[in-house]
């Protein structure tokens, strides 16, 4: 008797792996024999194929920047703005400090009246969480405390969180808030 079985991920490109298993069946003897790529099998519970860079999505802002709405948070020069965010796999398993090893980073972009956006996040500096442009993670969230002050002109900005490394994950979608800045 001879059975075939696949197997296959659920993250692209998709690995399928052939198991052939083969039973002979004497009395009072059974004989079974197996063949597979191990290495294609371990990877089907892994968060990525063989290769590719994880994508984690972003999960949007916590409190008290959760409810932006469709106008540009508007605030005073002088305020910190707690950026808190949630990195998730696919599957919704929150992403800690210990799942990866280059925390997320902040970039700040100004929206000029007219022309493209410029970006400013060389400009900014963390204030009581955040290390440099990166994010840290404390009490089970990623966190950055921008500084309105850093932020050199009076206007609109697009915050985002990205990839500390890109060649070690992916964030899709980001996190992203507008903020004036009066």
């Amino acid at each position: 008797m001879r059975e075939c079985y696949h197997a296959s991920s659920e993250h692209p490109p998709r690995a399928v792996v052939t198991l052939s298993i083969e039973s002979t069946v004497v009395p009072g003897q059974k004989t079974i024999r197996g063949i597979a790529a191990a290495a294609l099998v371990a990877s089907l519970g892994s968060s990525a194929a063989p290769g590719a860079t994880p994508v984690y999505r972003c999960q949007g802002f916590a409190a008290p920047l959760d409810k932006q709405g469709s106008q540009p948070l508007r605030i005073k020069r002088g305020r910190t703005l707690p950026l808190k965010a949630l990195l998730l796999e696919k599957g919704g398993k929150a992403l800690d400090a210990s799942a990866i090893k280059t925390p997320p980073k902040v970039q700040i972009l100004f929206r000029p009246a007219s022309g493209p956006e410029a970006d400013r996040t060389r400009a900014i500096e963390a204030g009581d969480f955040g290390k440099g442009r990166s994010f840290v993670y404390r009490e089970s969230y990623w966190k950055f405390d921008l500084q309105s002050d850093a932020l050199p002109e009076t206007g609109t900005y697009r915050v985002r969180v990205l990839s500390g490394d890109e060649a070690e994950y992916r964030i899709e979608p980001s996190c992203e808030l507008m903020v004036t800045v009066e």
